[in-house]
């Protein structure tokens, strides 16, 4: 209840308790795990998750969240042997297959990412995430036109979703169609003035164009939201 409430510390204290008393409580490992994560302590959130699959068959929900964990933290060869037990205790489990797919991208096992985004997106057609995660990988594998349709069946689920929008800029952007990477990374920044990546498209399309002064703009507005971009 505490845990429910947002009350992350009293919470955590009593879930201690609990494991001090019964250390292979599996639910205070995993829900302790999951305050230890919100509270950027991911190593110590891992092995707590870790532990919290040892029952066998684990907890499915508990593979889950570890796998998604194991993403957020770039352990993505350790996520794909997780999500890889996990569909064996349940093929269709849309959590695991999209981290599984999330997984092999990040470590360059493009078709096999492919074909789990595809799995996917049998079984749930307008997934958001696998078809802008899909679109992705085709992008990386020079498969533009697959590409942008990818992107744009996930817009056509969600013409708000942010992060198609931007994808679409970036291979527009690629194939040097830059009156269409400006239209997509102009209509992200218009959604979401917060996202820097899709000023920085604005600014890289404007310099491409010469228009010096509105390419410096967003430029800076980039920076002003994400420093890191400075560079």
């Amino acid at each position: 209840s505490l845990h429910q409430s947002g009350n992350l510390v009293d919470a955590g204290r009593l879930y201690r308790q609990v494991i001090r008393k019964s250390p292979g409580n599996i639910h205070a490992l995993h829900y302790l795990g999951a305050i230890e994560a919100a509270a950027g302590n991911i190593e110590r959130a891992k092995s707590l998750m870790a532990r919290s699959l040892s029952t066998s068959p684990p907890n499915l929900m508990f593979v889950e969240n570890y796998a998604t964990l194991l993403c957020q933290a770039g352990d993505f060869e350790n996520a794909i042997l997780v999500c890889r037990k996990g569909l064996q205790l349940n093929k269709t489990s849309a959590i695991l297959l999209l981290n599984s797919g999330m997984a092999l991208f990040k470590t360059g096992q493009l078709p096999d990412a492919l074909r789990q985004f595809d799995e996917l997106l049998l079984l749930h057609k307008e997934h958001l995430g696998a078809l802008n995660e899909r679109g992705s990988v085709l992008a990386s594998m020079k498969q533009h036109e697959a590409a942008l349709e990818s992107f744009g069946r996930a817009l056509m689920v969600d013409p708000g979703f942010v992060d198609a929008h931007i994808n679409s800029g970036t291979v527009y952007w690629n194939l040097q169609r830059y009156e269409e990477a400006l239209a997509c990374y102009s209509k992200a920044a218009s959604l979401n003035p917060g996202a820097a990546i899709a000023w920085l498209g604005c600014g890289s399309v404007a310099s491409a164009f010469k228009r010096y002064d509105e390419a410096l703009a967003a430029y800076d507005k980039a920076i002003a939201i994400d420093p890191s971009l400075s560079e």
